[in-house]
């Protein structure tokens, strides 16, 4: 696990634990997103993180391969961040409602049972993806997300106008890209006593 941790590309040791600085740097933000409407009163309540701890990472070993490597897990419950995830999570389940997402490993062998295709021509090929999270463009995810949700960015930013000044739409943008960033990009975690964040 420690060799995966001192990865330099993907990992970096931290001297501080910066918990208590992102638990009040959240929960201000949160304070003025409730006091704007852009959170409901227990939307804020229930986001609003207090005694946050790091995340907690271990590793599970992969059976299943050659030479038995771990696949490395972070633990987020109680970090600073932890509610607010589940939060967007459910405010964007609804982007995810398509015939071509397979939620989990017993609805895509269910959906297979019911597929009738002569199959004498036909493989199926799985692909092993190798440190996915650490792969994923999250810059790009997010803009899907809030084009998905707001349309294009509109020019309200772009104009040098005053946030104060931005339609409710790019308002709405800018909030959710500041939630969703901090959400996905600003998490650290602990393995041994050492804290690490992601690069």
């Amino acid at each position: 696990m420690e060799q995966i941790l001192n990865e330099p590309k993907t990992f970096k040791q931290l001297v501080e634990d910066p918990t208590i600085q992102k638990e009040d740097k959240l929960q201000r933000k949160l304070l003025q997103l409730k006091n704007i409407g852009f959170l409901t009163d227990s939307e804020y309540k229930f986001t609003r993180p207090v005694g946050s701890q790091p995340g907690k990472a271990y590793g599970l070993l992969k059976i299943h391969k050659d030479g038995v490597p771990l696949r490395p897990v972070i633990s987020a419950c109680g970090t600073f961040n932890y509610k607010l995830s589940k939060l967007l999570v459910n405010k964007l389940k609804h982007l995810r409602a398509s015939p071509t997402i397979v939620i989990d490993t017993f609805k895509f062998v269910k959906e297979l049972q019911n597929i009738k295709l002569n199959t004498t021509n036909i493989k199926m090929v799985s692909f092993d993806i190798v440190s996915l999270f650490t792969r994923v463009p999250l810059a790009c995810i997010i803009d899907l997300i809030l084009d998905k949700m707001y349309g294009p960015t509109h020019t309200c930013s772009f104009r040098g106008l005053k946030r104060a000044d931005w339609c409710s739409k790019c308002q709405h943008r800018y909030e959710l890209k500041w939630l969703l960033d901090i959400s996905t990009k600003d998490s650290h975690f602990i393995f041994y006593e050492k804290l690490y964040c992601q690069t």
